[in-house]
Parts: structure tokens; C-alpha cells; sequence
């Protein structure tokens, strides 16, 4: 019988069907091969082979032939790659676009015969010509016919130099003919350049002189493969770090908690050398490009290192898959892209900080890439490490006690202020005392603020109209530096008004949703003689001074972590505590808890006073950084969240999904909800599976309403089941799916 392929395209598509290609065996699973594709051919991945009638094979094409004799995707992988596109409802090519980012852009040669005796007018019989010769209906016909023999290559990388074709002779005699004698004999020695300007530089002659050369053929311009392209070389850290004497006891799963990033990376670095030496490489996956530089640096002082994200081109990425496997063990420190690099044998998975809300993909498949990780490190059976601040709920249906390592937590010194017992703002009293003695002491100080902009809003104080934007149900922020009302979601913007459109009268004030702007003008104002510092998505001022020790204030959003730690730190000011422990999300509370555990990254070596400005000073964050024994505060804060969690059936005691239903029109929205839901109800989903329809927090985002509906089920089993009748909704209304949202409010795009 026939055998057929399924072909995957890293597009939002599922596999294709061909035939393999005529007169061939399949080619190995997880193999390239190139099929026909529209105008052209295109390149894709072998995810499945099976058998068919001879008359269904007359309803499928042929590929045109294989680009691997061996697995460019190990099988594992590719099984994988099927799996966690299931798990997470959503074309199988989308992952294979998330996760393979090389080996499918390459630049192909193609080319056509003529069978023998076909005598095709358009084709020379028994010589090969490039597909292209042919209008794209001419070759499709004589496919169809079987008329022509196809075959495809990768195109080598070339690259055009300079190089010499005659020596040096009696017709470059003389003077006149000096410099381009100088520039020929340069060339002979050198035996090509990349251009006549750069071979003009090195002889030191005019660029004409060289120009000569070629007009009287001693030189010529040839096509010749082009050098692999550099790697980014990682640079050992000069500061370096202290690494652990001997290797964690590590179980199958375990997590690390507890001390600060490079402490924790340090304890890591035995069990990573023990692997590379034993001929294994390691995996340690980071959240985003900032913590990778920081991370490979670190670790190249001591272990040998690659680096893989999506600063890399094409190119360097098509190198780096080539040669890790062929190369000697290596840690390989990367985003998510690096997950199914393909290291063989790979000894130990690190995912370092794993509760950070970078890891879950803002697009495409909306993976959370620490889920995936454990899923791969179950299918590959080695190891898998966590790093974090604190030991999420999420860990702990994936780690044993036993694989639990802990590390003591820096302390440090917590000060919560009142804002409700303060007329002050947005300083209360207590941090105006203590930013006058950071200035009197020349310290430094790190001020953490919820937003960029001046405010939340800007609106009326005599009639309360506030400006929102006309595409979405949110206040348009206050950027009082540039005089503009902006919209963080869709940007739209406008200029403030001289009078509220309302009333009319002249009484427009910033709302009190103090962002960057309001908090540096106000530390301006008691501080003037103080250098401030802001960071955040809009303005980054130059921190070289605060890094070389000078006394300071940074105004920052959490930008400030991606940066290095400030080294004279005295003070760090949580601006208001209460816009992240507000956020309409299960996991606020523990979010919150994290970012004060994180705060020690902000400074080198001191454990400076750090303030918190909170409209609820008794709230158990509170409590838990307070406590005399933070380390089993913590635990029992951890503890705490692991009941709630299961006595709600939220993650990890169930898999949950974000269904969203958005339209121009608010009912069309809902309307399609509402079928969804009935539609669940009549397959028999219970009524704890399924919550919602609800509107989404933010109704309206980019002129779309958005209702949402949540399915939630213990076993993957019956969660893919009920995933499985999310349908289209109709003209008009776009369905998005999230499986694991970190963000239940997010709007989906």
C-alpha cells in the first residue's frame, strides 16, 4: 500500500498529508523534507507515517525529497512537540514555530528533469534546470502527469570576495602603475578580500587603483562559501560568585528556594560540573534576556557555555543546532528557545526563576514554559531543578519533600507605613523622614512604583469625569512630563484639556494613581540638591553614576531588577504595596510575597531598611516579612496558599483554562459565551467545570468587549475533553484559548 507522511509547517496550521516521495523510503521520524507549497516548496517536519488506500493516495501530492537522512527532531521530541500542543489546545505548528527556531528558513535549491522520452518542449531531457524555468501551472501540470523528476538541496552560504586571476607582470611596470602593483601583490598574498575598499585600506592605495586591477582582469569578483557565522562569546564574569563546595542531593524533581539568585546559582554549580564532566550537558533555562547575560557569565568562569535566545540570527541558530550535538558537553543557558535544543545526552534541567510571569508566552501557543519543562524532563527521565525566591503552590504537586532544598533568606529590615493614617501623598510622612536622611548620609535609595507615567488618570475634581480612552474601558494615564493623556493597552493618546469637558470647569487634577513621573517630581521637591534617577518603559536615565557608588534615588518600576545591583543601597521603598496585592488574580497575594523576597537582587551586599506604603498595614503579606522567623513564616504563608488552592480546585489541584469571546459588538460577545456554555452542558460537563460566561475585568479592550468563560478539571483527560468543544463562534467574534493564564485578568489578543 501507499505510504503517506504527515508534514508540520511552523504555521497555526495541524500536519499536512503527502505522499513520500516517488520511488524513496520514508524518511526517519522528526526528519525535514520538502514538499510542494503553493508557488513554491517549503520545508517541514515528519510527525507521523501510516499507510493508505491507492485511492485515497491519488487525493494527496508527493514531497519532493528529504533534507536529513537522519532525525533533525529526535522522535521523543517530536512526540512531545504533539503532546504539549494537545495539552495546550493549539495548532501543533505553532509550537513547532515556538520551539524550533532554526532549520526551517533555509535558502533551497530546486530543480526539475524531464523523465525520459516525456519530450517536454520546455525542458532539455536528461539535464537538470531550476524549477523556476517553468511557470508555476506548467510544472504543476506535469507533476500531476509524472512527467518530471524533482530533487532539492540546501543552498550553500555564499559570500562575494575580491580575488586575484594574474601575477604581477610587465604591463603594471613603472611608476605610474605603483600603487595598483602594491595592491595586486597585497591581494596575492592574502589570496582574497571581501571588497575593494577594504583591500584599498589594508595596501593603503586609492580605492580606483584597485578598480584598475579588475577593469584589466588581474582581479575578479567570485561567489565562495561564506564562514559559519560567529557565536556570541560569553564573557566570565569579573565579580563571579561563590559556588557550593559539594553537589545537592537532588531527587528526579526538585526545587531550590530561599537566599538570592547568584546564591542560588552558586549551590547549582557542583551538580553542573559533576554532569558536563560525566560527558552530559545541562539545560538552564532563564525567563528573559537580561537574567541570561548574568547567568552565562557567571557560570562561564567555572563550566564551558553556550547561549541560545532570540538575539541570535538565523543563521548563528542553524550553526549552534549543527555543532551541539557533535561538540563536547556544554551548559547551554537560554530562553525558552533553548528547550529543545538538541544536547545528546542531557544530564540536568534547570529552570531558574521559575515563578517569573516572563516564562508564560504573551502569544502564539501561550505556553508557561516551566510546565512544559517538567512535562519534557518526565519524558527524557533525567532531573529537573526549580529556582525561585518562593516555593510556589505549583511545585508543590511536582516536588517531594525530599526534593526540597532551602536556602536562609537575606532579612531584611521591613517598615510598613500607614497610608490611611497620613495626609501626605504620595510620601507619606515616614518616607519623607527617611529619603531627608538617605540625602543628609549620602546613601542611595531604590523607589519600586507601580507604573510609568505621572498618574492613573487625570479627571475633574468639582463634577469627577475622568479622561478614558475611546477604545478601551480604561483611564488614559497622565504623562505630565510631555503633556499627553496616553493609553498603556491600544496607545491611543490625546492632549489633556485646559477645562473639564464636563462642567467646565478649570479643576482637572491628577487622580491618585501615582506612577514614575509623581514620585521622582515629589522627591525632587524635598530633595533638590539630591541626584534622582528614573527607569521605566518610557525614560531610562543613565545609572553609571549610582554604579560607581554615588549617592542617589532611583524612581523605578520592576525595570530595576533587570539591572545590576546598586552597591551603596541604604533604602528601598515599596511605593504602594496595595496595587499588586489588588490585582484581580488568585495568585496576587503570592506574586506580592515574591517581589518583597526579591528585593535583596537591588543591592550588592547591605541589607538596607525597606519601606512599604500600604493602605493595609495588616494585611498577612505584612505579617509574613515581619515575622521574627521569616523562613517558616514563609512556609506557613506557602501552606496557607496550597489550602485555599484545594479547597477552591484551583491550580495545582486542577488544570484550568481561560476561554475568551471578544466582538466590536458587547452582545455578540456574550451571545457566543452563552452558546459555548449550553453547549458544554448539553455533552455533560458539570457544573464545577465550567464558570462563567463573566466580563472579562476590563470590558473593553482595543474596541472589542471580551466575555470570558473558565473550564477547570482535575484529570487531563476530561480538561482536554472540555477543551475539545471550544468550536468557532461565528462571524465577528474571535475565540482565544489560555490553558495556565498567571493572569486571569489579561485581555487575549
Amino acid at each position: 500500500m501507499p505510504t503517506a507522511i504527515e508534514v508540520l509547517f511552523p504555521l497555526p496550521l495541524p500536519p499536512f498529508r503527502y505522499l513520500v516521495p516517488f520511488g524513496e523510503r520514508p524518511g526517519p521520524l522528526g526528519g525535514r523534507v520538502v514538499v510542494p507549497w503553493q508557488s513554491g516548496v517549503r520545508i517541514g517536519l515528519v510527525v507521523g507515517v501510516d499507510e493508505v488506500s491507492a485511492g485515497r493516495s491519488l487525493e494527496l501530492r508527493e514531497a519532493i525529497g528529504w533534507l536529513d537522512q537522519e532525525p533533525f527532531l529526535p522522535e521523543i521530541h517530536t512526540a512531545f512537540l504533539l503532546e504539549i500542543a494537545g495539552y495546550y489546545a493549539t495548532p501543533a505548528g505553532l509550537v513547532l514555530a515556538a520551539m524550533v527556531p532554526t532549520g526551517f528558513k533555509e535558502k533551497l535549491v530546486h530543480e526539475i528533469q524531464a523523465v525520459k522520452r516525456a519530450a517536454i518542449d520546455d525542458l532539455p531531457e536528461d539535464l537538470w534546470v531550476e524549477a523556476a524555468r517553468l511557470p508555476v501551472e506548467k510544472l504543476e501540470l506535469y507533476r500531476s502527469q509524472g512527467l518530471v523528476l524533482e530533487r532539492v538541496r540546501v543552498q550553500e552560504r555564499q559570500r562575494r570576495v575580491l580575488r586575484a586571476v594574474r601575477p604581477v607582470d610587465r604591463n603594471l611596470a613603472g611608476r605610474a602603475q605603483a600603487n595598483q602593483r602594491c595592491a595586486l601583490e597585497m591581494l596575492l598574498t592574502y589570496e582574497w578580500f571581501g571588497s575593494a575598499a577594504e583591500l584599498s585600506r589594508e595596501a593603503g592605495v586609492p580605492e580606483s587603483s584597485v578598480r584598475a586591477l579588475v577593469r584589466k582582469g588581474y582581479a575578479r569578483y567570485e561567489e565562495v562559501p561564506s564562514p559559519p557565522p560567529a557565536l556570541p562569546q560569553v564573557l566570565p564574569s569579573e565579580e563571579g560568585f561563590e559556588a557550593a563546595k559539594e553537589p545537592l542531593d537532588l531527587s528526579i524533581r526538585s526545587s531550590l528556594t530561599g537566599g538570592n539568585r547568584r546564591e542560588r546559582l552558586g549551590a547549582l554549580v557542583p551538580n553542573l560540573v559533576r554532569e558536563t564532566e560525566a560527558g552530559r550537558g545541562c539545560l538552564v533555562l532563564v525567563p528573559e534576556h537580561a537574567l541570561l547575560e548574568e547567568t552565562a557569565s557567571l557560570l562561564a568562569a567555572v563550566l564551558p557555555v553556550e547561549v541560545v535566545s532570540g538575539e541570535l540570527s538565523d543563521d548563528q541558530r542553524a550553526r549552534l543546532w549543527r555543532e551541539l550535538p557533535l561538540g563536547p558537553p556544554v551548559v547551554l543557558v537560554g530562553t525558552y528557545l533553548a528547550l529543545f535544543a538538541p544536547q545528546r545526552p542531557l544530564g540536568l534541567l534547570v529552570v531558574l526563576e521559575a515563578g517569573n510571569a516572563s516564562y508564560k508566552l504573551a502569544s502564539g501557543p501561550r505556553m508557561f514554559v516551566p510546565t512544559v519543562a517538567a512535562r519534557f524532563a518526565e519524558r527524557l527521565d533525567i532531573p529537573l531543578v526549580f529556582t525561585s525566591a518562593l516555593f510556589s503552590p505549583e511545585m508543590s504537586q511536582l516536588v517531594s519533600l525530599e526534593g526540597r532544598k532551602h536556602l536562609a533568606y537575606k532579612r531584611l529590615r521591613y517598615h510598613v507605613s500607614d497610608m490611611s493614617s497620613t495626609r501626605s501623598w504620595p510620601l507619606s510622612t515616614d518616607l519623607v523622614k527617611v529619603l531627608k536622611q538617605v540625602g543628609e548620609r549620602k546613601r542611595q535609595a531604590v523607589m519600586l512604583t507601580p507604573r510609568r507615567g505621572f498618574s492613573g488618570g487625570l479627571g475633574c475634581r468639582a463634577c469627577g469625569w475622568l479622561g478614558s480612552c475611546p477604545n478601551c474601558d480604561l483611564p488614559l494615564r497622565y504623562h505630565r512630563r510631555d503633556a499627553i493623556l496616553r493609553c498603556h493597552q491600544c496607545g491611543a493618546s490625546r492632549r489633556p484639556p485646559d477645562e473639564c469637558p464636563k462642567c467646565g470647569q478649570v479643576t482637572l487634577v491628577p487622580f491618585r494613581g501615582a506612577g514614575t513621573e509623581w514620585f521622582f517630581s515629589a522627591v525632587k521637591k524635598i530633595l533638590p540638591d539630591v541626584p534622582v534617577f528614573r527607569l521605566d518603559r518610557d525614560h531610562q536615565d543613565p545609572l553609571e553614576e549610582l554604579h560607581q557608588g554615588e549617592p542617589g534615588i532611583l524612581v523605578a518600576t520592576t525595570a530595576a531588577f533587570r539591572r545590576a545591583p546598586l552597591p551603596d543601597v541604604g533604602l528601598i521603598v515599596v511605593c504602594l504595596l496595595d496595587t499588586h496585592l489588588n490585582v484581580p488574580d488568585f495568585r496576587a497575594e503570592e506574586e506580592t510575597l515574591r517581589l518583597l523576597l526579591e528585593l535583596p537582587e537591588l543591592v550588592k551586599d547591605r541589607l538596607p531598611l525597606t519601606l512599604l506604603q500600604t493602605f493595609s498595614p495588616s494585611h498577612p503579606v505584612c505579617e509574613v516579612v515581619r515575622a521574627k522567623d521569616l523562613d517558616a513564616a514563609v512556609d506557613a504563608f506557602v501552606e496557607r496558599m496550597c489550602a485555599r488552592r484545594k479547597a477552591f480546585g484551583y491550580p495545582p489541584f486542577s488544570h484550568l483554562a481561560k476561554v475568551q469571546f471578544s466582538a466590536r459588538v458587547s452582545a455578540s460577545a456574550l451571545q457566543a459565551a452563552e452558546r459555548f456554555v449550553a453547549s458544554l452542558e448539553i455533552r455533560g460537563a458539570r457544573a464545577e467545570e465550567v464558570i462563567g460566561p463573566t466580563p472579562a475585568p476590563v470590558g473593553r479592550i482595543k474596541g472589542f468587549y471580551a466575555q470570558q468563560v473558565f473550564l477547570k478539571a482535575a484529570e487531563v483527560e476530561r480538561f482536554r475533553w472540555l477543551l475539545e468543544g471550544v468550536k468557532d463562534a461565528g462571524s465577528g467574534v474571535r475565540v482565544r484559548i489560555d490553558v495556565d493564564p498567571r493572569e486571569v485578568n489579561e485581555f487575549l489578543d
